[in-house]
């Protein structure tokens, strides 16, 4: 092959991968596009949502102020935090709750339930503790009842309430553990 036809295979080649070279870098920038395009979408989704927990915590706040003794929606409240705060501020609220209300059994089981499922510092012991506090505190709250209430129809409901309440609590710490 002579050296003029070599040089214009060459240069032909050059060509080819001169262009190629311009197809891949437009086929990336078409991809990196794409890709910057859906992770704009995803963080404009991602701040409507947020926007969308903050008016309902506004809306929650709102009726707490006016219905402070709302228990559903304390609890309310600190379901829709629960991406918004630390998980140690919001366990703390949910100790603050269960504090104003060691009686209500339904309110323990949605602590127990917060602590074993979002908690991020999750661990068994952690756990165990939390339910070992709430049955404790049914105990008392039990104990309390049986002494201070007279025997009427009400008492003998608020205590079948307390021991099916912790025995339910006692179910699901067996479930946990299995």
């Amino acid at each position: 092959m002579p050296a003029a036809a070599r040089s214009k295979a060459r240069a032909e080649a050059k060509a080819a991968t001169a262009v190629e070279a311009k197809a891949n870098a437009a086929e990336e920038a078409k991809a990196a596009a794409k890709a910057a395009k859906a992770a704009k979408k995803k963080r404009g989704e991602v701040l409507r949502a947020k926007a969308v927990t903050e008016r309902k915590l506004a809306i929650c706040r709102s009726a707490i102020t006016k219905n402070s003794r709302s228990i559903e929606l304390a609890v309310k409240r600190l379901e829709l935090s629960r991406d918004l705060l630390d998980s140690k501020t919001l366990d703390n609220q949910w100790k603050e709750l269960i504090f104003v209300y060691p009686e209500n059994v339904d309110l323990w089981k949605r602590y127990l339930l917060f602590v074993q499922t979002f908690y991020i510092r999750f661990s068994v012991a952690e756990t165990l503790k939390a339910y070992k506090n709430a049955i404790l505190k049914l105990r008392q709250q039990q104990a309390h009842v049986a002494d201070h209430q007279e025997t009427s129809l009400e008492a003998a409901e608020n205590l079948f309430k307390l021991e099916h309440g912790i025995l339910d609590i006692l179910v699901q710490l067996v479930n946990l553990l299995i």
